[in-house]
């Protein structure tokens, strides 16, 4: 538990560094640098809250963890495609190897992590039947959600930035970054099966009917019968693999419950939920 002195010191810090910081990224313009600063710096303030969130199990700063992880990923969406590539090593462009990508993927962590927290102080036996979560759930929804708009910002911008710095004519780049939509929408699937959490199985199956509906009303409007068939074989693979995860959550849900799960129901994580907000 965090004193309140402790709290005001940590908060005054906080507005310290963010005017230390502002004034340094008003000094680079060029090439969109200023917003690169502005990211870092506060991907590492709300990373050194959550990090005394989690040595010192305090929860105080969890709301404002959470507000500046959403506040962070909305200012990122919004300038991370005015911010331009440096050349590494002679190299024109590395994918996933720039500041740009760190912080895409570091975001993305730091969203997770704090999911996976929220998630480890809820309820965790609530009736499959009933649609409804409690404060904790939504909040950790919303962070894997936000964190998985980020991985397909990452992979979208890295692949704009692919073609346009090496000027790839074999395959478009809409099309590419169709392509890789389809792959992505199998990993939603894939973390909605693993977390038992429908959302994100619906959200895939949005990212699948509109990625469908981009190529072939935009992507592949006059193109070459090569592109057509690798959107088709891929478009192929795509549904055989949902297809099969489908297959497999079905399977879970059939399974019968063990009788200690149906006789000896566990309380302990009401209790650890209760715990959690009565820190507050």
């Amino acid at each position: 538990m965090i004193s309140p002195g402790a709290f005001i010191y940590f908060i005054l810090g906080i507005i310290s560094i963010s005017i230390s910081g502002n004034e340094v990224a008003l000094q680079f313009h060029d090439g969109g640098v200023n917003y690169l600063i502005t990211g870092f710096m506060w991907l590492f303030i709300i990373g050194l809250a959550y990090s005394i969130i989690r040595l010192v199990s305090s929860s105080q700063m969890i709301l404002l963890v959470i507000l500046g992880f959403i506040s962070l990923s909305v200012y990122w969406f919004m300038h991370a495609w005015d911010v331009d590539w440096i050349p590494l090593f002679g190299v024109k462009y590395i994918p996933f190897i720039n500041l740009g990508a760190m912080l895409w993927i570091l975001l993305a962590i730091l969203g997770f992590s704090i999911s996976k927290y929220l998630m480890d102080n809820t309820v965790a036996d609530c009736d499959k039947n009933t649609v409804g979560f409690d404060l904790l759930t939504l909040l950790s929804s919303s962070c894997a959600l936000i964190s998985h708009l980020v991985l397909g910002g990452l992979l979208t911008i890295q692949i704009m930035n692919l073609w346009e710095a090496y000027e790839i004519s074999f395959l478009t780049r809409g099309l590419m970054v169709s392509l890789m939509w389809f792959i992505y929408a199998v990993l939603l699937f894939r973390w909605s099966y693993k977390t038992n959490q429908k959302l994100f199985k619906i959200i895939g199956i949005l990212v699948v009917l509109v990625s469908s509906l981009k190529v072939f009303i935009l992507d592949l409007n006059g193109e070459s019968s090569v592109e057509k068939i690798v959107f088709l074989v891929v478009f192929g693979g795509v549904l055989f693999l949902i297809g099969k995860l489908n297959q497999r959550e079905r399977e879970k849900n059939i399974l019968p419950e063990s009788p200690s799960e149906t006789l000896e129901p566990d309380s302990a994580p009401a209790k650890k939920h209760d715990a959690f907000w009565k820190k507050f």
